[in-house]
């Protein structure tokens, strides 16, 4: 007598035609990037230049209408080289019965997953190896680094705008909402998520969901 019970697995089984969803972290760390292209047959290593500032003149010329020593010019080259990276699937799978994956399509997007994740590490570690660090101290949980307080984030402010650092995102005026007020110019800052916790209970911390209709906030 043949039951449920004695039937194989594979003919009590029904297989869902659309496979899940792969879960996909939040990629950050090229959100301010500068994004360059190489020229087609123009070799692996792009040079990027920069012009230093020229020193001040404090002293008059006078009225002898004589020219100054002239100022040399410096100027900084930046060499990139272009790295490759890559890796390929082997696959042999075996199918019971009616299932069927979408192979080739379901692997390519795995495939493009890794690629964009990758790319988020290897600029991590870079930024990673070539910051300057500072160790927070304003909190009160006894350890160091404490947790981010309102102290340090002005201290790091600060020493980015006595280097002539650009801030990113522009200034966000008030609006006549609940929970709303004026945002000024800002640095971009990534984290990890677990950081959230302390952003969250700094005073004046401003949550982007108060400005709904506002494509940026801090």
């Amino acid at each position: 007598m043949i039951t449920s019970d004695t039937l194989p697995a594979q003919v009590q089984q029904s297989f869902d035609d659309k496979l899940l969803s792969v879960r996909t972290p939040s990629l950050i760390h090229t959100l301010a990037a500068t994004q360059k292209k190489m020229p087609s047959n123009g070799g692996r290593t792009l040079r990027m230049s920069r012009y230093q500032k020229l020193p001040t003149f404090e002293a008059p010329l006078g009225n002898t209408g004589a020219c100054p020593p002239p100022t040399s010019v410096s100027r900084v080259d930046i060499d990139a080289t272009v790295e490759f990276y890559g890796q390929y699937l082997a696959v042999n799978q075996q199918v019971t019965l009616q299932n069927s994956d979408p192979v080739m399509n379901s692997f390519a997007e795995l495939l493009g997953l890794s690629l964009r994740m990758t790319e988020d590490k290897l600029t991590r570690d870079c930024m990673q190896a070539t910051a300057s660090s500072y160790n927070a101290t304003g909190g009160t949980n006894g350890d160091l680094p404490t947790e981010i307080t309102v102290s340090d984030i002005d201290e790091v402010t600060s020493t980015l705008l006595e280097n002539d650092a650009w801030m990113i995102l522009d200034s966000q005026e008030g609006e006549n909402k609940v929970g709303t007020g004026p945002v000024r110019d800002s640095f971009i800052a990534l984290g990890h998520s677990k950081l959230s916790k302390d952003l969250n209970n700094l005073n004046s911390w401003q949550p982007k969901w108060n400005y709904p209709e506002i494509a940026i906030g801090i």
